[in-house]
């Protein structure tokens, strides 16, 4: 199987986790103690579901993160208005 994520992906989770972490509003939406997976492990998940176009429920075969936590990671990242990036990144191509 190739790999999905590639370098430009990591580049585009890190300036996301940046902005996260720079941000007072979106650190008390992703940074909790019993968090099961990284916020960097779950932005790989939903950009595998954007890049391959797949739905939540078959991204068992790419991730070991269940397809409930992604979505309900997706439903933060639309709170605060971070999946809208995402989104024009990996639609447009």
């Amino acid at each position: 199987m190739a790999k999905i994520i590639n370098r430009n992906d990591k580049k585009n989770i890190n300036n996301i986790i940046n902005e996260i972490n720079n941000n007072a509003n979106y650190c008390k939406h992703f940074n909790h103690h019993k968090q099961k997976y990284k916020t960097e492990e779950l932005l790989e998940g939903i950009i595998i579901l954007l890049k391959l176009k797949i739905s939540y429920r078959n991204v068992k075969l790419y991730t070991t993160i269940n397809w409930n936590t992604l979505y309900k990671f997706r439903l933060k990242l639309i709170k605060i208005g971070l999946y809208e990036k995402l989104y024009t990144l990996y639609n447009n191509t």
